[in-house]
C-alpha cells in the first residue's frame, strides 16, 4: 500500500533565486535560458537568491471541454483539451539595498545606478525549490513593482511577475549566497520638497508596466509580453493641514517637479526622484472619534522634458 504522508513540504524551508534572461526587445521570445522554453537546475548556478516573505509564482493550464451535445448529460473525456499555459503570481520581500540594485534593474532596464526608466522590460528566469521539487519559471518579468512601508514597519517590496513557461525538476538548488545586509526601516524614509522635508505616516511607489499578457497566438505558451502603458504612482499618508492641504491636496495643474523620496541607513541609502508630479484634488475627513485627520494623497508621476518621471538611486556600498 502507497504511503499517502511519504512527502511533507513545509515552506520554512522554500528558496528563491532569480537570474536574467534578456533585455526584453523584439527577440524576447528567444529570451529563455535554453531557448526552447525547458531549463535546468543547473542554468541557476550564477542566479541570486532572495529572502522572501512569500511567493505565489505558479503554472495555470486550463482544460477545456467543447460542450457539445450527444444525447446524454455526461461530458466525455475525449474532447476534453489543455487550451493554456500561462505563469503569474508575486514575491514580497523586505529587500537589502543590493538586492535592490538588481529589482531597479529588473524593473526599469537600466544595469546601473541612477536607473532610468527605459522602453522596454527585461525578461528574468526564476526558480522556486519547494523542498519536494525545484520549479523554474522562465520568460518572466516584472509587470507591476510596489516598494513601501508604514510607520513602525520595515520597507517592503512586492514584485507581480507575469512569465511564459513552468518546467519542474528533482535536482538539488544549486549552491548560492544570500545577502547578509538590514533591510530598511520606515522610519529612514524622507519625503522632500523644494529643499521642505514632510512627515508622513506611509507610502507606497509603484511602477506598472502594462505587460500584454493576452498575446500567447497559435502557441500553449505566450510568445511575446510586450509592455503597455507605463504608470508610475507615489501614494502618501500625511497628517492634515491648512498648508500641506494648499500644497498637496488642492494643487493646480502644474503640479510639483523634483519631488523626492529618499530612505537612508548610515551609508547606504536609495531615491526615488519624480520629475514631475499630479495629484487628484481630493478633500481629507474625519474618520472616527478620535483620530488624527489625514489626507491620503495619491500621485502620478509624468515624464517633464527629456527628463524621466521617475529614477531610482540605490547606493548599495555599506561603510566599514
Amino acid at each position: 500500500m502507497a504511503d499517502i504522508y511519504n512527502d511533507v513540504s513545509v515552506s520554512t524551508r522554500s528558496k528563491l533565486a532569480i537570474i536574467f534572461e534578456g533585455d526584453g526587445d523584439v527577440d524576447e521570445v528567444t529570451d529563455n535560458l535554453a531557448y526552447d522554453g525547458s531549463v535546468a537546475v543547473s542554468d541557476f548556478n550564477s542566479a541570486t537568491q532572495f529572502e522572501f516573505l512569500s511567493e505565489s509564482i505558479s503554472k495555470q493550464e486550463p482544460m477545456q471541454y467543447n460542450g457539445g451535445i450527444r444525447g446524454t448529460r455526461s461530458k466525455n473525456h475525449e474532447r476534453v483539451r489543455k487550451v493554456a499555459h500561462v505563469v503569474q503570481g508575486s514575491i514580497e520581500m523586505t529587500p537589502t539595498p543590493a538586492e535592490l540594485d538588481k529589482i531597479f534593474y529588473w524593473t526599469t532596464g537600466t544595469s546601473t545606478s541612477p536607473y532610468a526608466l527605459l522602453e522596454t522590460v527585461p525578461t528574468v528566469a526564476i526558480i522556486v525549490d519547494r523542498t519536494a521539487q525545484r520549479f523554474m519559471y522562465t520568460g518572466c518579468k516584472i509587470a507591476q513593482l510596489s516598494i513601501g512601508g508604514q510607520q513602525g514597519g520595515l520597507i517592503r517590496a512586492q514584485m507581480n511577475i507575469i512569465g511564459k513557461q513552468e518546467t519542474v525538476s528533482a535536482s538539488a538548488f544549486p549552491t548560492l549566497t544570500i545577502d547578509d545586509k538590514e533591510p530598511y526601516v520606515f522610519s529612514e524614509a524622507v519625503f522632500a520638497h523644494g529643499g521642505d522635508t514632510y512627515e508622513i505616516n506611509s507610502f507606497e511607489i509603484q511602477i506598472d508596466h502594462d505587460i500584454q499578457a493576452d498575446r500567447q497566438m497559435n502557441s500553449l505558451y505566450r510568445r511575446r509580453l510586450p509592455a503597455g502603458d507605463r504608470t508610475v504612482t507615489l501614494s502618501l499618508g500625511m497628517p492634515y493641514g491648512s498648508t500641506l492641504f494648499n500644497k498637496f491636496a488642492a494643487m493646480d495643474e502644474a503640479g510639483l517637479d523634483n519631488a523626492t523620496l529618499t530612505v537612508t541607513n548610515g551609508t547606504v541609502s536609495f531615491t526615488a526622484t519624480f520629475a514631475n508630479i499630479k495629484s487628484n484634488n481630493v478633500s481629507p475627513v474625519s474618520g472616527g472619534r478620535g483620530s488624527e485627520i489625514m489626507m491620503p494623497v495619491q500621485f502620478t508621476a509624468y515624464k517633464k522634458g527629456s527628463t524621466m518621471e521617475l529614477v531610482l538611486t540605490n547606493d548599495s556600498t555599506h561603510g566599514s
